[in-house]
């Protein structure tokens, strides 16, 4: 009866005992540092980082109606890094329902299905604040950390995740950089023109607008 009783007290006294509780790592999202066009009609010359300042737009285009010169402006995005923040995530969201797909070969040219993004990841830290198309897409040694870093199938309104990775490390003091080029699958307007664009916008509490666009999350 006396170790039955001092079972149940024991009992009793760890129910009492708090379990601490490990509360998620605060995370923070953040939009582009920059935008910038690729144009492969001038590779070489190189243009500055467009300091992205609240409201601007994405674009991505390929005109293949000359298949001996296609042309091509893709999309590059900069996220500015602080220290000891893990892991990076790319997102893309369009509350404002902004996404448009235009495309020669029909006859409506506005295309209704879903636009199959892709994004190309570079090595952080790799671009100077000068870039041209040929610095990315054809430097020796590759600034290209992966060809397919994420896909995601994009209709007006939705929002999607592309991937993560390891953020990077700062570099003389300054804090580390993302680099990430925007594209889209285009083998269904292989001979034609077509165009992608979006508005890429902060969010801005006061005049009610939400955040639009691409960002990115670290924790």
């Amino acid at each position: 009866m006396t170790f039955l009783l001092a079972s149940v007290v024991l009992l009793h006294l760890v129910a009492a005992i708090p379990t601490p509780t490990i509360l998620p790592r605060s995370c923070t999202t953040i939009t582009p540092k920059s935008l910038q066009p690729l144009d492969n009609t001038w590779p070489d010359v190189s243009s500055a980082q467009g300091l992205f300042t609240g409201t601007s737009s994405l674009m991505v285009m390929h005109n293949n109606i000359n298949a001996s010169n296609q042309l091509h402006s893709l999309q590059l995005v900069e996220f500015e890094i602080p220290p000891n923040a893990s892991p990076c995530q790319l997102q893309i969201t369009d509350p404002a329902c902004s996404l448009s797909f235009t495309n020669s070969s029909t006859s409506s040219y506005q295309i209704s299905s879903p636009v199959q993004l892709k994004v190309i990841s570079l090595l952080p830290n790799s671009l100077s604040s000068k870039r041209s198309y040929n610095d990315i897409f054809n430097a020796n040694p590759s600034v290209v950390s992966s060809w397919d870093f994420g896909d995601a199938t994009m209709s007006a309104g939705d929002s999607k995740i592309f991937n993560s990775e390891g953020c990077p490390v700062p570099v003389g003091g300054k804090n580390g950089s993302l680099y990430y080029v925007l594209d889209y699958e285009n083998e269904g307007v292989a001979q034609g023109w077509s165009e992608w664009t979006m508005l890429q916008q902060d969010e801005d509490v006061k005049s009610g607008k939400e955040m639009n666009g691409v960002y990115l999350i670290y924790c």
